[in-house]
This record gives C-alpha cells, structure tokens and sequence, in this order.
C-alpha cells in the first residue's frame, strides 16, 4: 500500500512538473484579476534583488515589482486545483491587509475566469490577483512545485523562498515581521 500511495504521489507530482513547463496560450485580463506581461531573466536567489516583472492592473495602468520597493513584498504562485493553495489563500488574502505588505498572488496557466471565481469561492479579496497564462514568471522564478511563495524585504532583495505549504497566517506574520527587522 505505501509503494503505491508513493508512485502516486511520484506521478502526480511528475505531472504537475510538466504541465507547468508546457507552454499555454495567453488569456485576455478581466475584472478583479491582472495579466502578467513581462517576466525576469534571471531566477530568483536568497539574498539578491528579486526579479522585476511588470503586468497590468484591473484599472488598465502597467506595474512593475520594482514600483513596490520600500514595502515588503510577498509573491505567492498558485492555481485552484492545488489543495496547499486552496488552504493558504485566505491566509495570504489577510496577510495583504497588514500595514506595509503587498500580497502579489500568481495563478498559473488557468483561464481568468476560473480564477476569479475559485478566489471568490473563497472570500479572497484583498491580495493582488496576477495571471501567469504561459507561465514564463513561474518558470523564471524557478516554480516546480505549489505552491511557492516568495518573501521580498523593502529593498526589492528576496529573503526567504517557501516551498509547499500550507502556511498559516501567523506563520506567514513572522516571516514578514523578521524582512521588517532586518531592514
């Protein structure tokens, strides 16, 4: 039974490796979500600048990454059929309204809608909502599992990078308060 349960877990994971390493076609944005335009170039790497990557806001004005220095900055990387993320949303959805945090959630490859709606599902409605519809950001951030969240101090420099989850609010509060010490 445990080699099986471990097979699965191997092939499922497999599974979601490629999927977001397959090119999507681009989605149009719509109302309560934006679309990522640009990606970085480089990964992202603990202790350096964090990749700048630029998308347009639901008023139809351009923003850049960069445009959030001197407030921390929490990249989180989700889709809806990603259970961590399901559980972790609401927590990152009131995390974004803590003073002097900006929550930037990327969804991957999914349609504008089915986002929006699975957020909805789940009284998000305060963190920033990004789509990433070929995945490009994800890749250069180096996202091959979900999710991923990315913690950027108020210089723009990534200082903790989180693997998985789910995290809780409180988990995700003192990683925030430590970037807020350390700068």
């Amino acid at each position: 039974m445990r080699e099986n349960l471990g097979l699965a877990v191997a092939v499922v994971a497999m599974a979601a490796t490629l999927w977001l390493l397959v090119p999507r076609e681009a989605s149009p944005p719509i109302g309560g979500l934006a679309s990522i335009d640009e990606a970085p170039s480089v990964p992202v790497t603990i202790g350096r600048s964090a990749p700048d990557f630029a998308w347009v806001d639901v008023q139809g004005e351009r923003q850049r990454l960069a445009d959030l220095r001197g407030r921390v900055v929490v990249v989180n990387f989700w889709a809806t059929w990603c259970a961590p993320c399901r559980e972790e949303l609401p927590a990152l959805d009131a995390l974004a309204r803590d003073d002097g945090v900006v929550v930037l959630a990327v969804n991957l490859h999914q349609d504008p809608e089915q986002a929006l709606g699975f957020l909805g599902s789940l009284g998000v409605r305060d963190l920033r909502a990004l789509l990433d519809p070929d995945g490009e950001t994800s890749r250069r951030y180096g996202v091959v599992v979900l999710p991923v969240t990315v913690f950027i101090d108020s210089h723009g420099t990534v200082r903790h990078v989180e693997h998985g989850g789910p995290q809780t609010l409180e988990a995700l509060r003192g990683l925030v308060e430590s970037l807020r010490k350390d700068t």
